[in-house]
């Protein structure tokens, strides 16, 4: 084989050895992404596993309030994490979604990862404000810190969180300008999330 291959033209040659090295590149890269995968998987689910009644403690986006998500909304299969606040008069409730957690592959702070879940707050009015909130994951503490947080809307339906390269593509539903804030928002929307050096979100409004 090897005396075949010297036989052949010197062009011949060096597209062989470059398509060799092409597909090295290759398998290697596509053992990088599943590794990359796996990693992102372990950490999603340490975090879940950390997100408990009492173990965190937020700011409440867009008021001068805190809460800690001492207990458990919902059952069956789908539980939120939630906790009360008070801001002023005005009294409420923070809802966070444990089941939905979308690890950014980056960037990293040191020893920890940074991860969206949906957050939800309502308060004495019939809103209900969804945001996507950005926690930075500590994992040696396995503490979860709220560092930024994205306005979805009011009363938008969440349709899924999928990896975009690095960033994060979010697809949700919102009402459209003729349909009632009462019924079931229809109007497709989909918005890219990407994590800055800094570590706040940025975001870019994708076209349906």
């Amino acid at each position: 084989m090897k005396n075949s291959i010297n036989r052949l033209p010197a062009g011949m040659r060096r597209l062989l050895l470059l398509a060799a090295l092409f597909a090295g590149l290759l398998a290697g890269w596509a053992i990088y992404e599943q590794q990359t995968a796996a990693r992102e998987a372990d950490l999603a689910a340490a975090i879940r596993a950390t997100l408990t009644p009492g173990r965190i403690s937020l700011p409440v986006p867009d008021t001068g309030a805190s809460a800690v998500l001492d207990r458990y909304s919902g059952g069956g299969q789908r539980r939120y994490l939630q906790g009360s606040y008070r801001d002023g008069p005005e009294r409420g409730l923070v809802s966070l979604d444990p089941a939905t957690v979308f690890v950014f592959p980056a960037p990293r702070p040191a020893g920890g990862a940074y991860y969206l879940a949906p957050l939800y707050v309502s308060n004495q009015g019939t809103a209900l404000w969804v945001y996507l909130a950005l926690f930075s994951f500590d994992e040696r503490s396995r503490q979860s810190r709220l560092v930024d947080a994205y306005l979805l809307g009011d009363r938008v339906e969440l349709d899924g969180i999928e990896k975009a390269g690095s960033a994060a593509l979010v697809r949700y539903r919102t009402h459209a300008p003729d349909q009632p804030m009462s019924a079931r928002p229809a109007a497709s929307q989909s918005v890219l999330l990407r994590v800055d050096p800094d570590g706040r979100l940025s975001a870019q409004k994708q076209t349906n």
